[in-house]
């Protein structure tokens, strides 16, 4: 997994602006963006809550199994909502890796229906042309001659590139079979992916 990440491109506002919550497992105070939300519900215990938006008493961690595993064994969450949680660190760690990867790739998709995100190599080629690119995404199995190319280009215009996925989950998020490359604009929906692309780097789940 490659993030090279040299700049801001289209990641909106600065830690020192936005609201933070403390991490109930490691403790430390976060901007709210960079950690994930949890509940308690009354039947069902625990649970994730993905887009952050549950009613209810929250506790937040960041997304990394270190954090998680000691939210749930030296009593996080269980401070975090002022009763007993009984949980499993290693099913919570793998739920919030697959919600983060549902989320990511709603995100990419968000950006497909509006236009930021730039498919194929000639259309790829074209943006950087236009300076009209914040985030490459390289396929992990794509061929030596378009990796080269598009990683040189991409770091001489300090761009971020991230090459975990193969071209075939690339695919899927166009509803194709295979894609060697694909660009992100300046936009909205950069900064939310760039944000989960790193998240997933970090719970070794890409």
């Amino acid at each position: 997994m490659t993030i090279h990440d040299a700049t801001n491109n289209g990641v909106s506002g600065s830690a020192e602006h936005q609201p933070t919550r403390k991490c109930v497992g490691c403790r430390q105070s976060a901007p709210k963006e960079d950690l994930e939300r949890f509940i308690y519900h009354d039947e069902a215990g625990l649970v994730f809550d993905l887009r952050r938006k549950a009613p209810g008493r929250g506790a937040y961690v960041h997304a990394a199994p270190d954090c998680i595993r000691q939210a749930v064994e030296r009593g996080g969450f269980a401070r975090g909502f002022k009763r007993r949680v009984i949980a499993d660190a290693e099913e919570l760690t793998a739920d919030v890796a697959a919600g983060i990867r549902r989320r990511l790739d709603e995100a990419l998709r968000v950006a497909l229906q509006s236009q930021n995100l730039i498919v194929g190599a000639r259309a790829a080629s074209d943006a950087f042309k236009l300076d009209n690119v914040g985030l490459v995404l390289l396929a992990a199995d794509a061929g030596e001659s378009t990796r080269t190319k598009f990683a040189t280009n991409a770091d001489r215009k300090n761009i971020p590139v991230c090459d975990a996925l193969t071209g075939e989950e690339l695919g899927a998020v166009v509803g194709g079979d295979y894609v060697a490359i694909m660009a992100v604009a300046p936009s909205r929906p950069l900064a939310k992916i760039r944000q989960d692309l790193d998240k997933l780097a970090h719970m070794d789940a890409l």
